[in-house]
């Protein structure tokens, strides 16, 4: 039986007759429930046959850039950053260990293969051709839906000057885009058929995640007798040759060879391994700072979006420091061969920062906390039990016995403690002997930088006569 179906797009002023009466076919449109009642409604309701299904891929890419550590985006950016310069001076001033420095430098120059992962690379703007150039300069908008708006405020991280020369940064993923933006900007000769279809699939090129992503630029229909599967492997193979072709294209168009840069992309079954190793070695900040991606293109506001990943990384970041902490009170964690501490990342951050002036002191910390602390610092610390299992209460014991002169307490007020009550009484013991408690960044470096720091102090202890000497009635 076949079935005669108006045209959707045209639409109908009145229902067609099939729909009315009491036929057999009527009757069937109704148990579907099938509704008429726009073209629109008609749409949605009609059932899927076979041909109607349809297959698409989104593949995400790994990217190397090959060269000398002095000619290639990463190592340059890592040591002409703050956070490198930083360290280098708090290490000649014996407040940062060695050590600390020791790691990031034998990544920059222990580097043999000349493989930087996901760097971006650098090239003179002069080279786009004006069709890459008005790309660029719309994906650089605050919202590509305001062709007249403002820039993004984070332009500059892009464009910048050298020797009397504007050159270009970009992420690798983003390359890809202006290489084919340029491909058909500079053919004059490109057949029509040829700068339409470059144009539509731009946008098939993203550049909102740190590796290349890429998307099918058609869906696979699935027919009788043909396999999906075959025919999307076969679209992705098409996809990815496009991508070798405009890798190729671009390391020679915009000189990148000739600079000491060879960008290289491909599919991996894992991770960055290089990557991860510096992860373990930098800041969580500055980590963000380097790899996170700007977002350049798959988003109109590119920066909003670019904003939102750098929370998620935040938030990722501070709950894996308690992952272990619940993975241990469940059991699946029994010993202590997995050592993510519960000291967060800022507090972290803050002893390396304070490491000279914590070395006058003699320092005490519970478990995990109290091993990562002085592996980092390079200091002696005395440690105690894990805070869950007792560590708590032996610090509180040692400010009944006024052992402890300062307690540092970094708590995130968004995240519950799992030995809550233990915590609630070491706050309550050190503010009954009235000691001073710094519960975060701001108000620990008031206290440590005070000059009663560096001198001998007498606290005034309350008076608790009335209490010790109270009697039990009778």
């Amino acid at each position: 039986m076949s079935i005669l179906i108006p045209d959707l797009a045209s639409g109908f002023e009145s229902p067609p007759s099939f729909f009315e009466g009491p036929s057999s076919l009527a009757k069937v449109l109704r148990a579907l429930e099938i509704r008429n009642t726009s073209s629109e409604a008609l749409a949605e309701t009609l059932p899927f046959s076979g041909s109607d299904a349809t297959a698409g891929a989104e593949n995400e890419l790994q990217a190397v850039v090959l060269g000398e550590k002095g000619d290639v985006d990463l190592p340059i950016t890592i040591e002409e950053s703050n956070y490198y310069k930083n360290i280098l001076k708090r290490v000649k001033a014996g407040e940062t260990p060695r050590r600390a420095v020791a790691d990031l430098e034998r990544y920059l120059h222990d580097q043999k293969e000349k493989v930087w992962e996901n760097s971006w690379v650098r090239f003179p703007r002069s080279l786009l051709s004006p069709f890459a150039n008005q790309t660029l300069e719309h994906d650089l908008l605050q919202d590509k839906a305001q062709s007249s708006g403002p820039r993004r405020q984070d332009a500059q991280n892009f464009l910048f000057s050298r020797n009397g020369e504007e050159l270009l940064r970009t992420p690798v993923s983003y390359l890809l885009k202006l290489a084919l933006a340029d491909a058909i900007g500079s053919e004059e000769n490109c057949h029509p058929l040829v700068k339409s279809t470059a144009r539509r699939i731009l946008s098939h090129f993203l550049s909102d995640n740190t590796s290349p992503e890429t998307f099918s630029f058609h869906p696979v229909s699935l027919r009788p007798g043909s396999q999906m599967g075959k025919a999307l492997a076969g679209e992705t193979a098409v996809r990815f040759l496009l991508t070798q072709m405009l890798t190729l294209y671009a390391n020679h168009r915009f000189h990148l060879m000739s600079r000491g840069q060879r960008a290289m992309v491909y599919f991996a079954p894992h991770p960055p391994i290089r990557q991860q190793q510096l992860n373990e070695i930098i800041s969580a900040s500055f980590y963000r700072e380097l790899f996170m991606s700007p977002c350049l293109a798959g988003w109109d506001e590119g920066e909003k979006k670019h904003q939102y990943m750098i929370l998620c990384h935040q938030v990722l970041s501070r709950s894996q420091l308690n992952a272990i902490g619940k993975l241990k009170e469940a059991g699946i964690i029994v010993n202590d061969l997995v050592t993510l501490p519960k000291l967060s990342n800022t507090s972290l951050e803050w002893a390396r920062f304070n490491r000279k002036l914590l070395s006058r002191h003699t320092l005490l910390a519970t478990g995990t906390t109290g091993s990562l602390l002085q592996n980092e610092l390079d200091l002696p610390v005395h440690r105690l039990k894990s805070g869950p299992l007792g560590g708590d209460q032996q610090i509180g014991a040692k400010i009944a016995e006024e052992e402890v002169d300062f307690l540092i307490f970094f708590w995130d007020p968004m995240e519950p403690h799992p030995h809550d009550t233990d915590v609630k009484a070491l706050l309550r013991i050190a503010v009954v002997y009235n000691l001073p408690v710094a519960c975060n960044r701001a108000s620990a470096d008031f206290m440590i930088s005070l000059l009663l720091m560096a001198e001998p102090y007498q606290r005034l202890l309350p008076e608790y006569r009335d209490i010790v000497e109270r009697k039990t009635p009778a």
